[in-house]
């Protein structure tokens, strides 16, 4: 048996450029591995490495989705 294939879109990571959170002002980078945020701001871009897919949401706003939970 073999691992996730790293080239695989729902393994990938995933950051989102310029994204806007509810009740903040300032676009911000948003890494997403696993389909989970694991890092928020300046440095979220860089700690996603090369092979990330990047998608520039200009400004657009982000939230959780309606009938998650933020607990672990």
């Amino acid at each position: 048996m073999t691992g996730p294939d790293p080239g695989d879109p729902v393994t990938r990571p995933l950051v989102l450029t310029r994204a806007r959170l509810l009740g903040d002002d300032a676009p911000v980078d948003l890494l997403l591995r696993d389909g989970r945020v694991q890092a928020v701001g300046a440095g979220a871009a860089d700690a996603a490495g090369p092979a990330a897919e990047r998608v520039d949401l200009d400004g657009r706003t982000v939230r959780p989705a309606s009938g998650t939970s933020t607990r672990t």
